[in-house]
């Protein structure tokens, strides 16, 4: 079985050898000789090594040559996607970290790091998702119930304060127009306001901070004045 293994791993990466082209890199031609002979740790290490040198060529390298079943596929973008995180470069980072979610669907610092570089690359919706889909896998996350505390708050925030702003402009409300206001109020309360409450609480029973204290205590005055 380990043969069989080996052949279908290695024979796709020569294959492509052939088309690519030998890697240009002595420490990728090593690469290349320890994932033929099935030294998966070395191979990550010396891959480590060639991220390092040439971080393009290694990019090339495992999205050419290294096949879905080899045992040092993970590592190896993982790797990369560390390395691009580091230098600030998200979109790349980004692509690696998708490929780990792919590979690990259900690895929680996975899916948190690819959720992180959405917010980084202006994608908030797309890191809502993310995040939720963190949640359903451990509801006391700490980066997700920040991140999803404060996008509910911050949203729902917003929505009264336009409220408050347009209803302040009516000198004499009818009973029509202050029915509509208390409907609307309701509504924010209900929705964006009460998703941030569960979430912030959450974030205030891990990890105490005044600025979650504060927006809480907004939400709860609202609810308060929505009730009357």
């Amino acid at each position: 079985m380990k043969k069989k293994y080996l052949i279908v791993c290695v024979v796709g990466l020569f294959l492509s050898l052939t088309a690519f082209g030998q890697p240009s890199g002595s420490i990728l031609k090593q690469v290349s000789t320890a994932m033929s002979d099935g030294l998966w740790d070395k191979a990550t290490n010396l891959f480590r090594l060639a991220v390092h040198e040439n971080t393009d060529e290694a990019g090339i390298f495992f999205w050419t040559l290294v096949a879905d079943s080899c045992k040092s596929r993970l590592p190896m973008a993982l790797e990369l996607g560390s390395f691009y995180k580091s230098k600030r470069n998200y979109d790349k980072a980004y692509s690696y970290y998708l490929e780990l979610v792919r590979m690990a669907p259900y690895n929680i610092n996975y899916l948190n790091v690819c959720a992180e570089l959405e917010v980084a690359r202006g994608r908030e919706q797309d890191a809502m998702s993310r995040y939720e889909k963190i949640i359903s896998m451990d509801v006391n996350h700490l980066g997700a119930n920040i991140f999803l505390g404060n996008y509910f708050f911050l949203s729902g925030n917003k929505d009264y304060e336009e409220l408050e702003r347009n209803f302040v402009k009516i000198a004499s409300p009818t009973r029509m127009q202050y029915a509509d206001y208390r409907a609307k109020l309701e509504q924010i309360v209900n929705s964006k306001y009460k998703k941030a409450k569960n979430y912030l609480e959450r974030v205030a029973a891990i990890f105490p901070s005044a600025e979650v204290k504060k927006n809480l205590d907004k939400i709860r005055t609202v609810e308060s004045d929505s009730n009357k």
